[in-house]
């Protein structure tokens, strides 16, 4: 009695201490032009001259036909265009400062390279000034026709900037952040809906450093063991989300031994809560920590371990009890497979 007590104690005083509390794990590249990856599809080989953008008669190097809702073109007064420069850096190396909401820039790659793409990733990075300009619920979407475009990625919440530092670069890439695409487009573009400062006239509410777009042709396919870019995404084998369900790229775990110590006890819900909400480590293995197999690592995967060990409830669905592959197609992954315990 007394230990359940304890651990019912235990739950309710975490999930008093850390609320609801959800951020967004981003993978952040670095901060500054030298971070960016370069050579997306907009500016293969990096060798855009923005003074030269004149289309349909002149790309200037680039590759593709760019749009905006409102200032359009490079340099200039702060254009829509610099997203595409390959620049991060204050006045012309960025898009600022708005009109109204939305706020659309894209890039149509129908009359300059003729086919569609899978976007495979792709990176949005913060200006130099104002965080309250970053945009907070925006999102990626494609289309074949500029007519009607399909949502690829979101980010909804008002009271979130992704972005932790200026001219920071942040990277989003298919199988993790948004769904594996199965669909190829012509047109990409970010919609920006807010901020955090309101839309009214003269004021400056809204900024983006740098956008950039990576994708594979309709058609191109990654074989997951050779070493070699098959589909030209810039990801080999297992590093191509593509790959995830492989035979050759699966790794072995145990799910609820979310530190991969070799045992499941009370240090791994705590170890799960505290990488959630206290700034703790990421687990090498997301999908030993997503104790209920639901796709995700939330409070309820430490909730649910603590559960199972103290209070009599449910064991982790498999591999557990043994070490073995995910059974379930899901978007956690395995970057560190065990070693230790049923898994040495």
């Amino acid at each position: 009695m007394l230990k359940r007590v304890f651990v019912s104690v235990l739950c309710l005083s975490l999930a008093w201490a850390l609320g609801t509390r959800e951020a967004r794990a981003v993978q952040v590249l670095g901060t500054g032009t030298a971070a960016l990856l370069g050579n997306d599809l907009t500016d293969l080989g990096d060798d855009g001259i923005e003074t030269l953008y004149a289309p349909p008669g002149d790309y200037g190097n680039f590759d593709a036909d760019f749009f905006s809702s409102d200032e359009p073109g490079f340099e200039g007064v702060e254009a829509a265009f610099n997203v595409f420069d390959n620049k991060l850096g204050p006045t012309n190396d960025k898009w600022c400062c708005g009109t109204q909401f939305p706020q659309i820039v894209g890039a149509d790659f129908t009359n300059t390279q003729g086919v569609p793409f899978r976007l495979t990733h792709f990176t949005v990075s913060s200006a130099n000034d104002a965080e309250d300009r970053d945009p907070r619920v925006w999102r990626i979407e494609g289309s074949n026709d500029g007519a009607t475009w399909t949502t690829i990625f979101s980010q909804d919440d008002p009271n979130l900037s992704l972005w932790t530092e200026r001219l920071q670069v942040v990277l989003f890439q298919e199988g993790r952040d948004y769904p594996v695409q199965e669909e190829a487009y012509y047109m990409f573009r970010m919609i920006t809906d807010r901020t955090n400062l309101a839309d009214t006239p003269g004021n400056a509410f809204f900024q983006v450093g740098e956008i950039e777009f990576f994708g594979e042709e309709e058609g191109a396919f990654e074989i997951c063991n050779n070493g070699i870019d098959d589909d030209g995404d810039r990801l080999i084998d297992c590093a191509d989300p593509t790959c995830a369900s492989s035979p050759s790229c699966q790794k072995r775990f145990e799910r609820g031994d979310a530190d991969g110590s070799g045992s499941i006890n009370i240090t791994d819900g705590i170890y799960v809560l505290n990488y959630l909400f206290l700034g703790g480590d990421t687990p090498g293995c997301l999908d030993a920590a997503d104790t209920n197999d639901d796709g995700s690592v939330n409070i309820t995967d430490g909730i649910y371990i603590l559960n199972y060990l103290f209070l009599g409830g449910a064991a982790p669905p498999p591999p557990h009890g043994t070490c073995g592959t995910d059974p379930t197609a899901d978007e956690t992954g395995c970057e560190k497979p065990h070693t230790q315990g049923n898994c040495a």
